[in-house]
């Protein structure tokens, strides 16, 4: 018998769009252990190798002509030259991040040993903007024992795909460092109950920017949309609330912070405090962070892009929830006055998540007197049912599906007293008319006359109790479908 071959795979070396079939039994490439110097070393290199031509007013550059230097480091397993071409993109990625050409580091075992990826950004010139960077299925674990960071000086794009984060301890932290005008994008990483603070460098040849100072404080003054909007709303004594757009304005083309930051299903992140400026904010696919930091939201965050899932693990054990409280109802105001209703409606969700907890953390008893305590008892009802029913009216599919289910249910309880009750009458009286639901007993009516009339007046009270209950179920159930689909619909 001729042996069958499973699916294949693409090779990201193969040139010219060709691919390898390789098996999919094919043992991974096994890790390999670097210090943060020589990765440094070995990527500069890359970068000189590169370059095919080179002026005073432009340069031209293919990174395949650093393969030879990569095979004679043994290293041409673990940093890939990628070229997009007619392959298609890998699962889960970032789209906007794979450029024409790709550099990607993986299954490294990485020792921070210096601050990654360098400090002076000379060296990095040729591949500023053109080369996305990734780092892909690395682990990356320091010297010191409490802190780490990573120092990109370089305007660019750059992707941590499921990479491990490890100290040697219970945790630390590790700063990122980018240049203004990048984009961030970490995906599926395990930062192992680590910290991650963020920050924006300026590029030293960037544009000077007015500096402001006050008490030890400065501050880059922006001419941007904002900026202009409220010179010509004092000029022309105009009040905050009219509106103002610019068309075609001179916005700067550089800019103080990042361009985007992308959070995507990322785990075990202890505190994740963001300083970058970032002009785009994404947060989605269950990212679990305990404590999030995210710069104070003001007017200016109207021409800020924050997204934030319905699905996100944000101090799911509570430990900070009024801080967190303060966040998303800062962000959901930012978020109304932008007409963003999809976010509005999510982070409605998360604030009541939060009250509901307050809410349970304020024990009270009955020596507190009676009042209170109903009115106590009454919110958690209130907020229990609210969770249970529809994840506070995030989900539709749980209250219709339990709804139908109670309700067939329900009608199939007339087995106990109508003895030629079978499953065509079963489905005729589960289908009875919308206007006829309310009327239980007049449905069997309907199906079997004669037997109805025969029953007892206790078996009738007991028909019409669970007409009555099946009432209140499909109104309760109903209540709840129609505020969820109500809420995911407002946008």
């Amino acid at each position: 018998m001729k042996p069958t071959r499973g699916p294949v795979t693409r090779d990201p070396r193969t040139r010219h769009g060709r691919s390898h079939s390789l098996p999919v039994c094919e043992s991974p490439i096994p890790r390999k252990p670097i210090l943060a110097s020589e990765l440094i070393a070995v990527l500069q290199a890359i970068c000189e190798q590169s370059i095919e031509r080179r002026t005073n007013e432009s340069m031209s550059y293919d990174l395949e002509l650093a393969e030879p230097f990569l095979q004679q480091k043994h290293l041409a397993d673990h940093i890939i030259v990628h070229k997009l071409r007619d392959r298609q993109l890998p699962l889960n990625s970032e789209r906007h991040i794979y450029g024409f050409n790709n550099l990607i580091v993986q299954r490294l075992t990485v020792i921070v040993d210096d601050p990654i990826v360098g400090n002076s950004v000379t060296d990095w010139a040729p591949m500023s903007w053109a080369v996305p960077l990734h780092f892909d299925n690395c682990r990356f674990r320091p010297y010191s024992s409490n802190m780490a960071d990573f120092r990109f000086p370089w305007r660019g794009q750059f992707r941590f795909h499921r990479n491990d984060f490890i100290f040697s301890g219970r945790g630390g932290s590790w700063l990122f460092a980018f240049c203004d005008g990048s984009d961030i994008t970490f995906l599926l990483n395990d930062f192992q109950h680590s910290d991650i603070q963020m920050i924006s460098v300026r590029e030293p040849d960037g544009l000077l920017f007015p500096e402001l100072s006050w008490k030890d404080h400065t501050a880059y003054l922006l001419r941007d949309n904002i900026y202009y909007k409220a010179m010509i709303r004092q000029a022309h004594q105009l009040p905050e609330s009219v509106r103002l757009a610019i068309p075609d304005s001179p916005y700067l083309t550089r800019c103080v912070g990042l361009r985007r930051v992308a959070f995507v299903g990322n785990k075990n992140i202890r505190e994740l405090y963001i300083r970058c400026d970032a002009e785009n904010y994404a947060f989605r696919g269950r990212n679990r962070i305990e404590t999030l930091q995210l710069p104070e939201p003001n007017d200016d965050i109207d021409n800020i892009v924050i997204y934030v899932g319905r699905r996100e693990q944000i101090d799911p054990n509570f430990h900070r929830p009024t801080h967190h409280r303060n966040l998303f109802v800062s962000l959901k105001n930012a978020a109304n006055r932008r007409g963003d209703t999809e976010l509005a409606n999510t982070l409605t969700r998360y604030v009541d998540r939060i009250e509901y907890f307050l809410t349970k953390e304020h024990r009270l008893t009955l020596q507190d007197g009676l009042a209170g305590w109903l009115e106590y008892w009454q919110d958690r009802c209130r907020h229990s049912w609210r969770r249970w029913s529809s994840n506070f009216y995030g989900s539709w599919m749980r209250p219709l599906v339990l709804g139908v289910a109670g309700y067939v249910a329900l009608n199939a309880l007339a087995w106990i007293w109508i003895d030629a009750f079978t499953v065509t009458d079963w489905v005729a009286f589960s289908l009875r008319r919308v206007d006829r639901i309310p009327f239980y007993t007049d449905g069997l009516k309907d199906l079997h006359p004669n037997t109805y009339e025969d029953l007892t007046a206790t078996s009738k009270n007991w028909l019409r109790a669970i007409g009555m209950f099946q009432n209140v179920w499909v109104a309760m159930w109903g209540f709840a479908f129609s505020k969820a689909v109500r809420r995911g619909s407002a946008a």
